[in-house]
């Protein structure tokens, strides 16, 4: 994974190790975690309160969550050595007294989510060896108790795509279970039409206790199907060349992904509207926040498509009345198509913060740029020149 040439300046907000997404979190009190070389930080966005809240002895800071009512974080770090595969530590530090624990060492991971009730992390990490027909080395899901360190493997007869979530009583993890992946033989002449490689699998739901696995809904999709639960865990968002019910066997992909949305109590998949990068619900659920490519079309719809960067939207639950609210935000740390993704945040349920560049006086390259913007696309602020003040004293 190449970054692009200049992002790692002494400035950069985060640091490009491994291959975990850029994903800023935030506490129900708005301040926002920030992984950056310096080590880890608090931000306050209203007051501009910068607070170093931890700083590992080696390795560098790649990826961070809060815990305990948010009076602890969860701080992922990249040992250092060589090699093609990257190390992460997982340590817990008290932002009240400073006191930390290290929790585990994971080869491999590619995506983190701690359990709404504080308790338990889940994470992806890639699988020691191949797996399938196809012969990919596809994630695999474990968790973690995150007061004993204690991991244990959930999926270990099954391959998971990256993004998983959890469910309201942290009890059971939704993800996209691998089944298959596809290569369509096109006619001569036919090459351009259709889709390209897929992959076939199951939206499902893991049980934390025993691994079990729900099957909810079918879907064909790209390795990287990305998905989203409501607050109450009621409904699902996530992209797809098509879905059906958990047991269909006859789906036939579209050429392009589209947003779809799964009712958990019926079953009910509809079509939201044309391809986007992700969709993320609001804390209250009663928004959705949508990446994509420059705008398709002008007004209300939510569709996307062609042009560079990432086009934010913010509509309300059900897809209706879709605004665009910045049309600047990157969608990955370099040029290379396995650079980290990155991917925006909610700040309350009335702000997104956002990643963006910004130009670096007398060189060529870019550094990434955190803003804040109102989902009616104002107020928008820029927040690194604070950030880099207090870090780098």
């Amino acid at each position: 994974m190449m970054p692009r040439r200049g992002l790692l300046g002494s400035l950069m907000l985060v640091v490009l190790a491994g291959c975990l997404p850029i994903e800023l979190d935030v506490a129900q009190d708005g301040r926002v975690l920030i992984p950056r070389q310096e080590g880890f930080f608090t931000v306050d966005p209203t007051s501009g309160q910068v607070v170093k809240v931890y700083a590992p002895a080696q390795g560098e800071p790649m990826f961070a969550k809060f815990l305990s009512e948010d009076k602890q974080i969860l701080a992922l770090s990249k040992l250092p050595g060589g090699g093609m595969g990257v190390s992460t530590t997982m340590t817990r530090v008290d932002l009240t007294d400073g006191k930390t624990q290290q929790l585990a060492t994971v080869g491999n991971m590619t995506y983190l989510t701690v359990s709404p009730d504080g308790k338990y992390a889940a994470y992806t990490r890639l699988a020691d060896q191949p797996k399938g027909d196809a012969q990919e080395q596809f994630p695999e899901l474990h968790s973690m108790e995150v007061a004993t360190g204690i991991t244990k493997a959930l999926t270990p007869a099954s391959s998971v795509a990256v993004i998983h979530r959890w469910f309201p009583d942290s009890k059971s993890i939704l993800v996209f279970a691998i089944t298959e992946k596809v290569t369509p033989v096109h006619e001569e002449g036919q090459e351009g039409q259709g889709p390209g490689e897929y992959y076939r699998g199951l939206l499902a739901k893991v049980d934390l206790a025993d691994g079990k696995q729900t099957p909810l809904a079918a879907v064909l999709g790209g390795k990287d199907v990305f998905f989203d639960l409501s607050p109450d865990g009621k409904a699902v968002l996530f992209t797809a060349l098509t879905a059906g019910k958990a047991d269909a066997t006859d789906l036939k992909p579209a050429q392009n992904e589209q947003l779809h949305e799964l009712k958990l109590d019926s079953g009910a998949i509809r079509v939201v509207g044309p391809t986007v990068s992700f969709a993320v619900y609001s804390p209250n659920g009663k928004h959705v926040l949508l990446g994509g490519e420059a705008e398709a079309q002008v007004g209300g719809g939510m569709g996307m498509g062609g042009g560079e960067g990432l086009t934010l939207r913010v509509a309300d639950a059900d897809g209706g009345n879709a605004r665009t609210i910045a049309s600047d935000a990157m969608k990955q740390a370099g040029d290379m198509g396995d650079s980290a993704k990155i991917y925006p945040s909610w700040l309350g349920n009335d702000k997104v913060i956002y990643l963006t560049s910004r130009t670096v006086y007398g060189t060529t390259g870019k550094n990434l740029e955190l803003v804040s913007i109102g989902i009616d696309g104002r107020n928008r602020t820029s927040l690194q020149a604070t950030i880099d003040a207090a870090a780098t004293k």
